[in-house]
């Protein structure tokens, strides 16, 4: 019975203090991080909450990463006191549990400190920031899809999520580590995808923005003469980059620029640039425009970009900015590549006064002055582009799949193994080429290469530390590729042989290089052939044959579609497998 009367009294005294006690008040004993706040109004509370928020930015915080541990600070990471919450969690500490635990709990209050929790929250935005500054957050990077040249066609590079520290995870964890008492500030987060910061499909976007420029045509002006750009031109010059919230089609201007400027330089007297080389009686000179201004002002690029982006096709002509001629800074550059004497030079014999001649002597009038600097990549497809009639090619025999056949720029191929060969000789390396698919008794056996666009394309990469001049001459029935730089490697070829890839030879040619400083590599390029004209690999043949009767004869004839053979790479193919198709000048 004392019990009951204990009870009940515990419950009158409990009823009594509280009906006696303000709504806008802390219950009795409520402390926040050891502070008493009992009794208090809202505004009270707040004041005792923001003292303590002031001193929390500055603790230690360690997050452990599978990379390392990141310290930082609250205030680093946006981790705060939310002062709001914790004011109105101290008001509800009167009316926590059970309700007939209350008189009880009301009972100790007056004995021991009644502790109210303090609430945590997280900036993302803040917390983003500063993981985006800090390596240990990142184990890899994302990559956004961009657009870019890939055997002589613009094409869409996809994405690549990236892997970092799991932000959403780590969010979350801050304010449940923050409220317990342990210092510092601890948490264990690991790695978690990081998307790309643009989708797939905004570059597709933009390549679409690509195909519409390219079938533009702009008016503009430049010195006065009228020139009608067609915007295929600037086709391989187009790229994407980080606008910030999107991602933005625009042109290189380190590649528009020498095309603008060639297109000029083919269209009028005005020079397309300041100081050049040029070969005279075999000796390397600089040479200085005669006229003081020079196409184009890179302010040109930006120009024309507009026009082939707007909406509307322009319909006042787009002046294009000429630019002062710098002869001294030109000079000055060209003098730094060390293009100063021959380093190799090879010549293949051809018949005179037939159609792939010329095509032989348009594809050296073009790129007769290419400057490879150290470190690139010279594209034989990415700089003279397509061979069209209106590029200045005609039709000549080409092998398609083993066949020779007709189609404009037949031939070149004479020029691409000249100059593969020249190469091979420089010391200098190989990207994407690729042999013919029948050897053709006026190449090197096993030391050639085929053309065609987009593929296969021939890439020479420049590993040597000075530039490299390619300067083509031609005759009647010869063309040469001589190659100017520093000579500094000596080449030689020191062996071949050959091997059967089913019913094909395939052949690998060795070279060694020694180096001025003593350093001797050696390394391979190698040639597939197939039995004959006509044949794969496997011996079966290329030539598709029908019994059926022929279709009827129509006015217009049928159009022919031929498929663009795939890259080839200086990787050799399993043996097992047949080579690529051919497509190519002969």
């Amino acid at each position: 019975m004392a019990l009951v009367a204990l009870f009940f009294l515990l419950l009158l005294g409990w009823n009594i203090d509280s009906l006696a006690s303000s709504s806008d008040k802390t219950g009795r004993g409520v402390a926040i991080s050891g502070q008493d706040v009992g009794g208090m109004t809202h505004e009270e509370v707040a004041v005792v909450v923001d003292d303590l928020a002031a001193g929390f930015g500055d603790e230690p915080v360690e997050i452990v990463t599978p990379a390392g541990t990141i310290e930082t600070t609250p205030a680093e990471l946006g981790l705060v006191i939310d002062t709001a919450a914790t004011v109105d969690a101290a008001f509800e500490v009167e009316n926590d549990g059970f309700l007939l635990f209350r008189p009880f709990r009301w009972f100790a209050s007056f004995f021991i400190e009644r502790p109210s929790r303090v609430e945590f929250a997280v900036s993302p935005a803040r917390l983003g920031t500063a993981l985006a500054s800090e390596p240990l957050a990142l184990n890899t990077a994302a990559v956004a899809p961009k657009l870019a040249v890939d055997g002589g066609e613009l094409v869409v590079v996809p994405g690549v999520p990236g892997e970092g520290i799991d932000t959403e995870a780590l969010a979350a964890a801050l304010p449940e580590a923050a409220g317990r008492s342990d210092r510092p500030i601890r948490v264990e987060v690991g790695w978690a995808e990081v998307p790309p910061p643009f989708t797939d499909e905004e570059a597709e976007a933009l390549l679409a923005r690509v195909d519409r420029a390219n079938a533009r045509t702009i008016p503009t002006t430049v010195r006065g003469i009228a020139l009608d750009l067609p915007g295929e031109e600037m086709a391989l010059a187009w790229r994407s980059s980080d606008g910030g919230s999107e991602l933005v089609l625009e042109l290189d201007e380190a590649e528009a620029l020498p095309i603008l400027e060639q297109y000029v330089a083919d269209r009028t007297d005005i020079a397309s640039q300041g100081a050049r080389f040029e070969v005279v009686s075999g000796e390397v000179q600089i040479v200085l425009p005669e006229q003081s201004e020079v196409c184009c002002d890179p302010a040109a690029v930006a120009a024309v970009e507009t026009a082939l982006l707007a909406d509307e096709p322009p319909t006042e002509p787009v002046d294009l900015p000429l630019r002062d001629a710098d002869d001294e800074q030109a000079r000055a550059e060209l003098e730094e590549l060390g293009i100063k004497e021959l380093v190799a030079t090879f010549t293949t014999n051809h018949e005179c006064c037939q159609n792939r001649v010329e095509n032989i002597h348009r594809i050296a009038d073009l790129t007769r002055g290419v400057v490879i600097r150290p470190g690139a990549t010279f594209s034989v497809n990415n700089f003279v582009g397509r061979r069209t009639e209106e590029n200045g090619f005609v039709a000549d025999g080409v092998i398609q799949d083993g066949v020779f056949e007709q189609e404009v720029g037949g031939g070149i191929s004479q020029y691409a193994t000249t100059l593969f060969n020249a190469a091979f000789r420089a010391g200098l390396d190989f990207g994407e080429y690729q042999s013919h698919s029948l050897y053709i008794s006026r190449y090197p056996y096993g030391v050639e290469a085929t053309l065609s666009f987009p593929h296969p394309d021939l890439q020479i990469i420049n590993s040597t530390r000075y530039g490299v001049l390619l300067w083509p001459s031609y005759t009647d029935s010869s063309i040469t590729v001589n190659m100017y730089s520093t000579k500094h490697i000596e080449v030689e070829q020191t062996g071949q042989t050959e091997s059967a890839q089913d019913q094909c030879t395939r052949v690998t040619t060795t070279r060694q290089r020694t180096y001025d400083d003593g350093t001797v590599k050696e390394d391979s390029v190698f040639a597939v052939y197939r039995p004959g004209e006509g044949l794969r690999c496997d011996g079966s043949s290329t030539v598709t044959t029908t019994t059926a009767p022929p279709p009827p004869p129509t006015t217009e004839p049928a159009p022919t579609t031929t498929e663009a053979p795939p890259p080839a790479t200086t990787e050799p193919p399993p043996a097992t497998s047949a080579p690529p198709p051919t497509a190519g000048g002969t």
